[in-house]
């Protein structure tokens, strides 16, 4: 005949990770008339509990399943996918400070999580991982294989994977499934398709329902947020070879400098003859100098009537780096090129314009 041992009444395993993120365990007994039982006699490492093989109870029956997960981040929270998990928990502490962690992970925003989780012990060792994708949470991890246990204890905080980094800020492109977060994980930038096939850039809350849609997207482009968080500059390829640097604000509706290129014109006009005629002039947000002074890259070519022979033109390139009050979208100073590339780690010439 089947048994376990007895158990009492539910229990629960409440606690709060480093990153913020309140997790609740809630454990029940195991009562084998509530499951379906195949090859689980005691010693037999064919169990099957509901047709599956249980995670943490190596021969015989567990004493204890996971009956539910529990994660909340700020105003929400998720329900993590706890089937198959049993004698996963217990009275552990979630924490041996300086030796091990047993719970980990975070949320980007409110709707973009990680987790991973080490339960059980000695042969019944398994990790888990989750990851919640626009507030919606799936199990992608369950494993006892002990390659992806050491990895897991080595590593139980999950490094985020929403995003691609980039030099100047973080790529988001048309058809990007995510997000690009303030420092502060207050704010979150992305791009919504519509059913018409354009698409939108979208500023998120954290704290509300209610994106604010910004401008329509071309192609794609690079948010760079503030220091502060308070606002966040778009670099966008409107086309081959032509990049629109914007700046936008959490705090209000509309930016003050949606075009730097236009804005910077004149700059790049005083070095330039007095037949020479301006053509593609692109703007790129290299780096925010404080929490509301950005480092402008300016780049354009020109070409003078004075040269003209025939069909062949004598093509001028001109930089500039110049930086902007982004609250009132005006040009505070010029670095030249030596500053320029201090500030950034190399030459305004070397970037792609």
């Amino acid at each position: 005949m089947l048994t376990a041992a007895p158990a009492s009444a539910d229990t629960a395993a409440i606690f709060e990770l480093p990153s913020g993120v309140a997790v609740r365990i809630i454990e029940a007994p195991f009562k084998a008339s509530l499951f379906k039982l195949e090859g689980c006699a005691d010693q037999d490492s064919a169990c099957r509990i509901n047709g599956r093989v249980p995670f943490g109870t190596p021969f015989g029956l567990p004493k204890t399943y996971v009956k539910s997960i529990i994660v909340s981040f700020r105003t929400r929270s998720y329900s993590l996918d706890a089937s198959d998990m049993y004698d996963a928990w217990g009275a552990r502490d979630p924490e041996v400070p300086g030796v091990i962690r047993y719970f980990g992970g975070r949320c980007l925003n409110a709707k973009h999580c990680r987790f991973r989780g080490l339960f059980s012990d000695a042969a019944g060792t398994f990790v888990a991982e989750w990851l919640v994708v626009n507030g919606v949470s799936v199990r992608t991890v369950l494993t006892a294989s002990g390659d992806v246990i050491r990895l897991f204890t080595q590593n139980i905080d999950p490094s985020p994977d929403y995003s691609e980094a980039d030099e100047f800020g973080v790529l988001l492109d048309r058809a990007a499934k995510r997000d690009v977060i303030s420092p502060d994980g207050q704010w979150f930038v992305s791009v919504e398709q519509g059913a018409n096939g354009a698409a939108t850039l979208m500023l998120n809350s954290a704290t509300s329902e209610n994106p604010r849609r910004l401008l329509t997207v071309q192609r794609l482009g690079w948010v760079l947020w503030s220091p502060d968080s308070r606002r966040f500059a778009l670099t966008e390829m409107a086309s081959d070879n032509h990049f629109v640097g914007s700046v936008w604000s959490v705090d209000t509706e509309q930016s003050p400098c949606q075009d730097a290129s236009s804005v910077l014109l004149p700059r790049l006009r005083q070095s330039l003859a007095v037949d020479s005629k301006l053509d593609k002039v692109s703007s790129r947000a290299l780096k925010w100098i404080t929490p509301d002074q950005l480092l402008i890259g300016l780049h354009g070519r020109s070409f003078r009537s004075s040269e003209t022979r025939g069909k062949h033109t004598t093509i001028h390139y001109h930089f500039k780096a110049i930086v902007l009050d982004a609250v009132r979208c005006l040009p505070m100073s010029e670095l030249n090129a030596s500053e320029a590339e201090s500030k950034i780690g190399r030459s305004l010439e070397s970037l792609e314009w």
